[in-house]
């Protein structure tokens, strides 16, 4: 299990998320969808949007942190801090 610092830190040095270009309205909805009903939720939401060519890109990249902080007991715990996380994706550069 990881900490919450040493999951911001793969997620920050993580190229398929640094590199990718959010949308604030997409990273919000995925957010809520977490916060409000869980990780698989949140996985099948993501799916879902990766078959539009156009959110592919940042649909994988979320996939990839959504499935980081599965692994984050205290976001487990609180799946707020997990909707904080993915509101401030595009923050990382």
């Amino acid at each position: 299990m990881i900490g919450f610092e040493e999951l911001w830190t793969h997620i920050a040095n993580n190229p398929r998320v640094n590199k990718t270009r959010f949308n604030p309205y997409f990273l919000t909805q995925t957010g809520e969808i977490l916060s409000n009903g869980g990780f698989h939720e949140a996985r099948m939401f993501l799916w879902d949007s990766s078959r539009d060519r156009r959110l592919r890109e940042q649909a994988e990249a979320i996939l990839y942190v959504i499935n980081l902080m599965e692994s984050a007991s205290e976001i487990r715990l609180d799946r707020s801090k997990g909707r904080f996380i993915i509101k401030q994706i595009s923050n990382i550069r």
